[in-house]
């Protein structure tokens, strides 16, 4: 069981060698992370009329957190939803190895590649960092997010016409802990229900050198797998009609 299971992830993992919009997606992160690098304090230099650096945790923990789970959660969406038009969830529910076990497998693999992502593109930013523990307990926390993504990108659109949609879609609900950034203390917590937000709110405390912020990755673990819980089911009784 365990043995095909590996097998079909290693299926996935040439369907992304192969894919050179999947490979580009997870190249331009990094791209990204080297543009943020130099632009942030340029941009803080050129504007003099405003002091930016009070902001730079803002921009950065959103690149890092928010960014590289879309990223891999994307990915993960569309190897989904290619083994869906290929039939392969649907020959997989029929071997020994069920369904649940792959998925976990593949979310487990994506949450694993999201949190490196993050970490890399931490490593190339340098600007505007909590403590390197607290960065990668926040990594491994908003990485959980990716599969989220990814089941709910395969859960909800038929076919990549739609995943291309409903993707812009969460390009949209990214840009949320930017907007709470600027909300009132107790309002923040409305957000919760997004967990990257959390994640990033940890971010901000731990840099701020507040002593809660573990408080916020614990509600982003639980939303997180409560999500990963319900999409996956979504995702399993679509895939298997």
């Amino acid at each position: 069981m365990v043995s095909l299971t590996l097998a079909f992830l290693r299926t996935d993992f040439r369907r992304v060698r192969r894919d050179s919009f999947l490979l580009g997606m997870v190249a331009m992160s990094l791209g990204m992370a080297v543009v943020v690098r130099f632009a942030l304090p340029a941009i803080g230099e050129a504007v003099v009329s405003v002091d930016l650096q009070p902001y730079y945790p803002l921009f950065v923990a959103y690149f890092v957190i928010c960014v590289s789970e879309l990223m891999m959660g994307t990915v993960g969406g569309f190897l989904l939803l290619e083994s869906r038009e290929e039939e392969v969830v649907r020959a997989l529910a029929v071997t020994p190895a069920p369904l649940s076990s792959y998925l976990w497998a593949l979310g487990a693999a994506l949450a694993i590649c999201a949190a490196v992502l993050a970490v890399l593109e931490a490593m190339v930013i340098q600007v505007g960092l909590p403590p390197w523990r607290v960065m990668f307990l926040c990594a491994l926390a908003g990485a959980l997010f990716a599969p989220v993504i990814a089941f709910f990108l395969a859960g909800f659109a038929s076919n990549k016409v739609e995943a291309f949609a409903v993707t812009k879609i969460l390009g949209l609900t990214a840009l949320l802990p930017i907007g709470a950034w600027f909300l009132p203390e107790p309002w923040q917590w409305l957000t919760v229900i997004y967990p990257p937000y959390s994640v990033c709110k940890a971010w901000w405390v731990a840099l701020a050198g507040g002593d809660a912020w573990p408080m916020w990755l614990v509600a982003s673990v639980v939303v997180s797998a409560a999500y990963l819980g319900w999409f996956g089911r979504r995702f399993s009784r679509v895939a298997c009609r």
